[in-house]
């Protein structure tokens, strides 16, 4: 009876931690991974969030911010922003929403998207980002 409940508690936290892209015990290599689903809205099978992003073309886009942005999941691959941006404790710079900013990005190479919204603009390379905020 007490390692079932052990490990259903355990079970509850970690998809807690996994659902608010944290870490566990804020260590890097514990790092929870990071899906796709959660950066983007849209079917991954099709653009914005599926491979076949046409250069320079506007799409509507929902930024995830909670960290603050760090990075997004676009045209079927994983960016990382480049700088990233944050109030410096894990929370995107003021005027941004929290934890989602509504906005556009395109493809403006193979290797840099550009995110705008009202808040200001983000650029992106191609890359994984870990997320580590409470």
């Amino acid at each position: 009876m007490g390692m079932a409940r052990v490990f259903w508690c355990t079970s509850i936290a970690v998809v807690a931690f996994q659902a608010c892209g944290c870490t566990v015990l804020g260590h890097a290599e514990r790092a929870l991974p990071v899906t796709p689903a959660k950066y983007c809205s849209r079917p991954e099978s099709a653009p914005p969030c599926g491979p076949g992003a046409l250069s320079r073309t506007t799409y509507p886009f929902k930024l995830f911010t909670h960290c603050g942005i760090l990075g997004a999941y676009f045209d079927g691959r994983f960016w990382r922003a480049q700088p990233s941006l944050t109030d410096g404790s894990g929370n995107p710079p003021r005027g941004w929403g929290n934890p989602y900013e509504i906005g556009t990005i395109k493809l403006v190479s193979r290797d840099v998207a550009e995110f705008r919204s009202e808040a200001g603009r983000a650029r992106f390379v191609p890359g994984k980002v870990k997320y580590y905020c409470d």
